[in-house]
């Protein structure tokens, strides 16, 4: 088992409770009902386990048959069942062309995640829109709002990562930051590499040469004592990129617990969630130019 992150707001322990990572060599050939034993779980909790897919024998998900000896077996337990939040009658913001693009609420992940095969945004939509090809062209993070686009098929998929590949897709977010930037305009720029994987994933930048080009551009629309509200536009598409990005800066965005300080009841920098909302995306259908806008959600906090 590892260790948990910073202290986390009531929100994120109802929507996102911690997922217990247990991983070894299996000694013997066995089966993946053995494996409960060998975690030490009882009935339901193997159960939550099972129901969403949370096993992994050589990187492969399993839920049932025979696990060799030598194998390198990987179980997530979710701690509890998560909420999710509704998806409301305002989910679709535009479609056209097979693309669909939807107002992503805070707290869905958008494809599978290792702890949970099911409970993801990408699989609700496929129920809800009645595409049962249905595929995300591009991922925000779990804690994330805003405008997101899935794809029909594979095939328009592929069209929209050309887009995305060609730095032709232009995108900008909303963030709430603490404290406040020094600047009104700057840029952050710089290499970006993951230093951390245990429980969730944690980015920085580099100046040595290794990891991969990241860029973006902020604005601060305007301050409220220790918050400020920010634009941001990232040039490149880095995992995490923004949140990297605004707390090299040393403005860290508000409810970010991973890149800012742990949640604190009523703190400037603390929120239920991480203040980051995708607020605008233009890209191309058919040869012809769409822009979409995400409106803020109810659980966007504009001042302290």
């Amino acid at each position: 088992m590892y260790a948990e992150p910073q202290r986390r707001s009531p929100a994120a322990e109802r929507f996102d409770p911690i997922a217990d990572r247990y991983e070894w060599v299996a000694a013997r050939d066995c089966d993946v009902d053995d494996l409960r034993r060998h975690v030490g779980l009882g009935e339901a909790d193997w159960a939550r386990v099972l129901a969403h897919g949370g096993i992994f024998v050589d990187s492969r998900r399993a839920t049932a048959g025979p696990v060799p000896r030598g194998a390198f077996v990987r179980v997530y337990r979710l701690r509890a069942e998560p909420d999710l939040p509704p998806l409301g009658d305002d989910l679709v913001l535009f479609e056209g062309g097979g693309v669909v693009a939807v107002a992503k609420p805070a707290w869905w992940s958008t494809v599978p995640t290792r702890a949970s095969e099911r409970l993801c945004l990408e699989a609700a939509l496929r129920t809800r829109l009645g595409l049962p090809r249905l595929v995300a062209a591009h991922r925000l993070d779990k804690q994330t709002s805003g405008v997101l686009l899935v794809a029909a098929d594979g095939k328009t998929a592929a069209k929209l990562h050309d887009q995305f590949r060609a730095r032709a897709v232009d995108k900008t977010y909303v963030a709430v930051v603490s404290p406040p930037p020094r600047a009104p305009r700057f840029t952050v720029r710089g290499a970006m590499v993951r230093v951390q994987q245990v429980q969730y994933s944690r980015w920085g930048l580099v100046d040595d040469g290794a990891g991969v080009e990241s860029h973006s551009e902020f604005e601060v629309l305007r301050t409220a004592g220790p918050r400020a509200v920010v634009r941001a536009r990232p040039l490149t598409g880095r995992t995490h990129q923004l949140r990297v990005h605004l707390a090299a800066s040393g403005a860290p965005i508000v409810g970010d617990t991973i890149y800012g300080p742990p949640w604190r009841p009523e703190a400037p920098a603390s929120a239920e969630r991480t203040q980051l909302h995708a607020d605008w995306i233009r890209f191309a259908v058919d040869g012809r130019p769409v822009e979409v806008r995400a409106p803020l959600p109810a659980d966007f906090v504009l001042a302290p």
